[in-house]
This record gives C-alpha cells, structure tokens and sequence, in this order.
C-alpha cells in the first residue's frame, strides 16, 4: 500500500508547481489577472484533499495564513471562482495535460523504474452520500439499479499512479474501455506490461497492446464465456501458458481504488452528470499530486541481510530525511514507541545503513548506552563491521534541539 501525503501546505506546494508548469497563467487575454490558473489549482486541490465545500476552502484561506503566502495571494477568491476553475481546468485537453505532466516530474526524478507494469480497472462512484444498503431496504425498486458514473483507470503498479482516466456511465461493459484507456496511458508513458481481468479479455485487446503499441507482454484472464475451445492466437497462449505470478501483481489496483475512495470519498458531490465527470477527473489528479510530493520527498530504508540467513533486502519503513542539525554529518530519524537514532552519514553523503532486532541482549552488547527500560518492538543497530560507540547513539524518545 502507497500512502499519501496528508501535509495541507506540501501538496499545495507541489500542486503549484505542477499547474505552474502545465497551465498558462491565465485563462483568457481579458482575465482581470486576479488569481493564476495553478493558484487556482492549488486551491482546488488543497479543497478536494480535505473534503471540503467551496465555502469552507474559502474559509480556509481566511484563517490559514501559511497557506496564503505559499501560494502568494493578495486576495482570497470568492468560492463561485472555484467552482467555476474547476470546471475549466477540466475542459478542451486540461485533464490530459495536467496528467501528463505529474507523470513527467516522476520520470524526470527517476521514481519510475522499468520495467513499467500496468494494470488496468473500473469501479464505481455513488453519486449521493445514500448507502445501496439503504435504498434497497427503503423498498422502492426503481433506485435499485440507478445509473451511476464508472471510473476506469489504468495505473502504474510500482506507485500507485494514475496514467490515464476516462469516465463513463454504469452499470456497463467495460470492454469498450480498454483501447481509448491503454492509448491514453502510453501517450503518458511506455509501458512493458499491461494486466487486466477478464472483463476485458479479447484478441484485440491483445493485438493492440503488442502489434500497435509496443507493448511487450499483456496478461489478461481468460473469459471462456462457456466455450471449449479458445480462439486467437494470443488467447491461446494464454490458456496455455498464463503468467500467474505475474498477474498476481494485478491486485495493485485494487488497492489503489481503496486507497482512492478512502482518502477522497467515495460519493460524489457534484450535482449535474458534466460537473460530476469533472469531479472524477480532478480527484484523480489530486491524487497523483499526493503520491508525488510523498515520494519526491522521502528516503526509504531497507532491512539488512541477515548474518545467518543472508536473505534479500526488504522494506521496512519510510520517512522524510531532514538536513543536517549541526556542523557534524548527522540525521535524526524517528521511530515510534521507540528511539531517537542520530547516526552518522558515509564518506558519498549518503545516509547509513541499519538493521534490526529484538533481542535485547544484542542491543545491549552493541549500544551500551541504550537504557535497561527501553520498550523492545524496533531497535535501530549500527551497521556490520561499525563501532557502535562512535557511529550510533541511542537516546530516549524526545524530539532533537
């Protein structure tokens, strides 16, 4: 699971950014040049990030001065300005364009690795706040199979990015989908592999991806329809020999929608089916500028091998890796209901390499200054071959001076 930043100020700072590289400044040559399109953008993202009306986004720009400077507004907006913005930003390629360029500030800073795995899915958006649960205890037959707007995404599985969107109405096939969303994602970015489920299995789907588009493999589950015999040549190759370990990375999206629904609503707020698909697009690239700002700002740790098992690397935990406090190359790291770590950086300035453990034993015999009472679920050791006097000190949970 990718997590999200939840700092107001630092998605509207990336925000910014983005709209400043990807809008021109203002809509029209006859604009009174109030406000610039990206601080419009900001706003609205700030907005949708916090699930706010556009009155309370307004009333948040009255009391959040912080927020003011960022963005460097001399006057706060009215909130029909927002309302009006987001619709525009929405119209006449605004969408493809914003899009396009959060993927180029993560190619530019090297956060996609290849090979690049795809997926591709829809999900629903309630279009009110009332549960299905409700309406269908309420008895009325006719608002069990209200339409309601499909969200079909094609991501990138290695962040959690969202490469193309297209919104339509459901409930629908979603075959239909496919070719418009793949030929969408790849104008963003080349893409190695592509998965889907079986609601779009067909050979054309295949046939495009690798033949049209370059695209070296597809796994897409088979959809016998009650047949025997499976036709096409890329169909059968998928009947006999399908990439199961492969398309167990499928589920990427899966946890993106949760993700999605989870930090932004899953309901839509908008009241007419145009402002409605303008809604949709927009939270995806809100979310996107989420993930963005969080990994272009945030060191990854990674498990040492083990002594005795020599295992791979693996993921431990993440955060944000400030500047040096003092003259000395040091960093503070935090790690909770645990210690204060501050550790020295290596010759090439990067930060040290650590391992952990739970045997308190072995954090005694390493780090003699670690008190008899400190809690034991995380421990941060020195790396192998360091002296743990001079290259980690272990202090109790208070936050640096």
């Amino acid at each position: 699971m990718r997590h999200l930043s939840k700092s107001p100020l630092a998605v509207a700072r990336e925000a910014l950014a983005v709209g400043e590289a990807a809008l021109p400044p203002y809509s029209s040559p006859y604009s009174p040049k109030t406000y610039t399109q990206a601080q419009l953008f900001s706003i609205l993202v700030v907005r949708r990030m916090l699930q706010l009306d556009y009155r309370g986004a307004v009333e948040l720009l009255a009391e959040f001065s912080d927020l003011r400077k960022l963005l460097k507004l001399k006057k706060i907006p009215h909130f029909t300005s927002l309302c009006h913005a987001e619709h525009r930003l929405m119209r006449n390629g605004g969408f493809d364009i914003l899009l396009e360029q959060t993927t180029q500030r993560c190619r530019c800073r090297g956060l996609i690795k290849p090979p690049a795995e795809a997926s591709i899915d829809s999900s629903g958006m309630e279009s009110h706040h009332v549960s299905r649960y409700f309406v269908h205890r309420k008895g009325s037959r006719q608002d069990w199979y209200r339409p309601w707007l499909k969200l079909t995404v094609v991501i990138l599985n290695q962040l959690h990015l969202i490469l193309a969107a297209l919104v339509d109405s459901g409930p629908s096939n979603d075959a239909p989908q496919f070719d418009p969303a793949i030929r969408q994602a790849v104008s963003h970015l080349p893409l190695d592999v592509v998965l889907a489920d079986s609601g779009y299995d067909a050979e054309r789907h295949h046939a495009l991806c690798r033949q049209e588009l370059g695209i070296s493999q597809t796994a897409i589950a088979l959809n016998l329809r009650g047949r025997q015999t499976v036709h096409g040549k890329y169909r059968r190759q998928m009947h006999r020999r399908f990439p199961k370990r492969r398309f167990g990375q499928r589920w990427q999206i899966e946890s993106t929608f949760s993700q999605h629904k989870r930090v932004l609503g899953d309901a839509l707020t908008a009241r007419t089916d145009e402002y409605r698909q303008a809604e949709c697009l927009f939270r995806v690239l809100v979310h996107n500028i989420m993930i963005l700002w969080l990994h272009l700002n945030t060191k990854v740790f990674y498990r040492a091998p083990s002594a005795l098992s020599q295992r791979s690397p693996r993921l431990l935990f993440s955060c944000p890796i400030p500047p040096p406090l003092s003259p000395s190359p040091v960093v503070w790291l935090r790690v909770p209901r645990a210690f204060v770590v501050k550790a020295p950086y290596s010759s090439e300035g990067t930060p040290p390499d650590f391992r952990i453990t739970t045997d308190l034993a072995v954090m005694k015999s390493s780090i003699p200054s670690m008190p008899d009472s400190a809690p034991r679920p995380l421990c941060l050791m020195p790396p192998y071959g360091t002296s743990a006097g001079s290259a980690c000190t272990v202090l109790p949970h208070t936050t640096p001076a």
